[in-house]
């Protein structure tokens, strides 16, 4: 993050690129977060019953982590998996940037359970991600 870039809730998208930890302090500043924490294969989604198009998440975060709920638009979903097509702007930009912590924006892979074609478990699957989620861990 440039230093003295100011954040807002317009910008907000551009400053919490994927796996870029942030940190938003008490007095409204964005700063990088100091703390190095590595999200590898933190957030996955596994399709377990392709008739039914059933998925399960597997929520795997660094202690002290939690993904941020309720700020997607989706329709009868509340959950933590944003859609692709959305961003960190409105709700969810005003709730960090009002919320002191540290926060980071996750790619949520997802294992589409061997359904594409051409796909198997000996070749692989290039699947599409699930979605995104926002991780977060409070000040302290």
């Amino acid at each position: 993050m440039r230093e003295g870039q100011k954040v807002t809730e317009e910008n907000l998208n551009s400053v919490m690129e994927f796996d870029h930890v942030i940190r938003v302090h008490a007095d409204g500043t964005v700063t990088d977060s100091p703390e190095r924490v590595y999200f590898d294969e933190a957030v996955r989604s596994y399709l377990v019953n392709p008739e039914t198009w059933e998925w399960e998440d597997e929520i795997n975060l660094p202690e002290g982590w939690s993904l941020l709920s309720g700020f997607t638009g989706q329709y009868s979903y509340n959950g933590p998996v944003m859609h692709p097509s959305e961003y960190i702007g409105g709700g969810i930009a005003r709730y960090i940037l009002e919320t002191p912590g540290d926060y980071v924006a996750l790619v949520m892979e997802s294992d589409c359970g061997y359904t594409q074609e051409f796909c198997s478990e000996e070749s692989g699957c290039d699947c599409e991600p699930a979605g995104w989620v926002v991780a977060t861990k409070p000040a302290e």
